[in-house]
C-alpha cells in the first residue's frame, strides 16, 4: 500500500477541519512543521 493511500483518512480529516472552519492552515502547517515533530509519513 502507497503512503498516500495509508495516510487518506487523516489527509481527509484535515481537509475537513479547514473546511469547515474547525482548524486554520497555519495551525495543522505547525502540527507538521514542528521542530521535533515525527508524523507517519516521515517516520521510518
Amino acid at each position: 500500500m502507497g503512503i498516500i493511500a495509508e495516510q487518506y483518512n487523516q489527509m481527509i480529516k484535515y481537509a475537513t477541519a479547514i473546511r469547515a472552519g474547525t482548524a486554520s492552515t497555519e495551525a495543522i502547517l505547525r502540527h507538521f512543521t514542528r521542530a521535533n515533530a515525527i508524523h507517519p509519513p516521515i517516520k521510518r
